[in-house]
C-alpha cells in the first residue's frame, strides 16, 4: 500500500468514527428528554370529595396527590392510569341527568375491596345507555301528565324539563317522528294509559307494553335493579311502591322456560348493551334475567335473537325457549 493509499484510509476511519460518534450522542440525548416512566400511575380515594368532583368538572386529579400522602379515612383506594377528562358531551350528561349526578357520591361511599361489592362495569354501561335513549326520546316525544285523570286538564311537559313519576309518552311532531328510531317509538299503549316513566326507556315495544299491562302485578324496583344495580334508587325517584304479594313474582327457577339451565347464586340477572343502545340487535339478556322474569320477555325475538347471536360468538350455548303460560 503506498503512502497516499494509506494516508486516505486513515481519513476515512476518522471521519467515519466522527459520524459514529455524533449518531451516539444524538441517541443518547433523545434518551434524555424521554421521561423516565412510560406512563404515569396516579391514586385516589373514592371516597376523596375531590376525587369525586374532579369527575363531575372533567378534570384531572392533581397528581402530585399521592395516596400515601393522603390523611387515612375510611374507603378504599384505586390505582389507575391517567384518565384523560370528560368529553363535552358526557359532560354535559352528568350535568343534566340528576340521576348520574345521584350516582357520584354513591361511589364515594363505597367502603369494601371485596369483589363482591365493586359496581359492575355492565351496570354502569347500561346506565349510560338509558340517558342516551332518553336523549333520543326528547326530540320528538314529551310526557303528557293528568291525561287519564277526571277534572284534570292534561299538560305536556318536555322530557328535558321534567321528570314525572307517571304519564303518558306522546309524539310532539309527527314529521319529526320519522327520525325516531322505531325502537323507541311510543306504541299505542304508552301513548293513551298512565305508565311509570322509567319504562319508556327500554328499546322493545313489545316488552314495554308488556311492563305496562302488567304494571300493578310484579316488583318494579326489584325489576329496575336488575338493570341498573345500586345506581338509581328506584323506588324513590319514580315513587314506586312495592306490592306485598307481586302476581308475577321474581323466579329463582321457572316453569315457563325449557329445562336446559338452571341459576346459580352467582347468576347475573340483567341485560347487557353492546353498541348504539336504540338498535335492538347490540342487546343481550342474561340467563339469569331470562329464569327470573320469563313473562318480560315472551314476545321479544328480536331481543332473544340478539342474545343468541353474541352468546355464540362467545361459544355458549342458546337461551333456551320461552313458552306463553
Amino acid at each position: 500500500m503506498s503512502a497516499d493509499e494509506a494516508t486516505q484510509a486513515k481519513q476515512r476511519r476518522k471521519l467515519q468514527n466522527r459520524v459514529n460518534q455524533r449518531a451516539r450522542r444524538s441517541r443518547l440525548k433523545g434518551d434524555d428528554d424521554k421521561p423516565r416512566r412510560p406512563f404515569e400511575v396516579t391514586r385516589w380515594r373514592l371516597d376523596d370529595e375531590r376525587a369525586v368532583s374532579g369527575v363531575r368538572s372533567g378534570r384531572h386529579t392533581n397528581p402530585a396527590t399521592r395516596h400515601d400522602d393522603a390523611p387515612k379515612q375510611k374507603g378504599w383506594s384505586l390505582e389507575t392510569c391517567r384518565v384523560p377528562p370528560l368529553s363535552a358531551q358526557d359532560a354535559a350528561l352528568v350535568e343534566r341527568e340528576p340521576l348520574l349526578r345521584l350516582a357520584l357520591p354513591y361511589l364515594a361511599r363505597k367502603t369494601s375491596p371485596l369483589q363482591d361489592h365493586l359496581l359492575h362495569l355492565i351496570h354502569f354501561n347500561v346506565l349510560r345507555a338509558v340517558f342516551r335513549l332518553k336523549f333520543i326520546l326528547a326530540t320528538s316525544t314529551a310526557f303528557c301528565i293528568g291525561r287519564n285523570t277526571p277534572g284534570t286538564e292534561p299538560q305536556l311537559v318536555t322530557i328535558d324539563d321534567a321528570h314525572p313519576s307517571r304519564a303518558t309518552l306522546v309524539l310532539t311532531a309527527q314529521d319529526e317522528a320519522n327520525g325516531l328510531p322505531l325502537s323507541v317509538r311510543p306504541t299505542p299503549l304508552q301513548s293513551s294509559k298512565d305508565h311509570a316513566t322509567w319504562i319508556d326507556i327500554i328499546p322493545f315495544p313489545v316488552m314495554r307494553d308488556t311492563l305496562i299491562r302488567y304494571e300493578a302485578e310484579y316488583d318494579q324496583v326489584e325489576f329496575g335493579n336488575d338493570l341498573v344495580g345500586d345506581l338509581v334508587d328506584f323506588a324513590n325517584v319514580y315513587q314506586l311502591q312495592r306490592p306485598k304479594q307481586p302476581r308475577l313474582p321474581a323466579n329463582k327457577s321457572s316453569r315457563s322456560i325449557g329445562e336446559t339451565g338452571t341459576v346459580t347464586a352467582g347468576a347475573r340477572t340483567g341485560m347487557i348493551v353492546w353498541g348504539e343502545p336504540h338498535r335492538p340487535e347490540n342487546w343481550e339478556v342474561t340467563l339469569g334475567f331470562m329464569q327470573k322474569w320469563p313473562w318480560a320477555l315472551v314476545g321479544c325475538q328480536p331481543l332473544l335473537h340478539s342474545s343468541n347471536r353474541w352468546r355464540a360468538l362467545r361459544g355458549e350455548e342458546p337461551l333456551p325457549q320461552i313458552y306463553e303460560p
